[in-house]
């Protein structure tokens, strides 16, 4: 796995990773690398036999704002594209990706969320 720059991994030795979405300037709005990053702890997560619960959550005040639309105005980069594309399988993860993939794995993930409505 690369080095991470918006993301924080704590393996524990109880089973358990907390994944911790970094970027608190943007609520945690997800943006293509981030997204990318995202679905490679996911993937290093699934294939680690040692690892059986993932908690993901997110720094600063809100667990995730979603898609990064600032990001999108700024590049005109997309996160998200057709199902049926070759982009779409390799875009990386989201929240709501990650729960379709958790369904195909015999691990828990669980949120932790927390926003300014709280």
């Amino acid at each position: 796995m690369t080095e991470l720059k918006f993301c924080k991994v704590d393996k524990r030795d109880d089973h358990l990773q907390i994944v911790t979405i970094n970027r608190p300037e943007r609520l945690n709005a997800l943006h293509p690398p981030a997204s990318a990053e995202l679905g490679e702890v996911f993937d290093d997560f699934a294939a680690n036999d040692n690892m059986w619960v993932a908690i993901i959550t997110g720094e600063g005040r809100g667990f995730c704002a979603g898609y990064d639309l600032r990001h999108k105005a700024e590049t005109g980069e997309l996160l998200f594209h057709r199902r049926d594309s070759v982009e779409w399988r390799d875009a990386g993860i989201s929240p709501s990706r990650l729960s379709l993939r958790s369904m195909e794995w015999l691990w828990v993930v669980v949120s932790s969320l927390h926003s300014l409505a709280t």
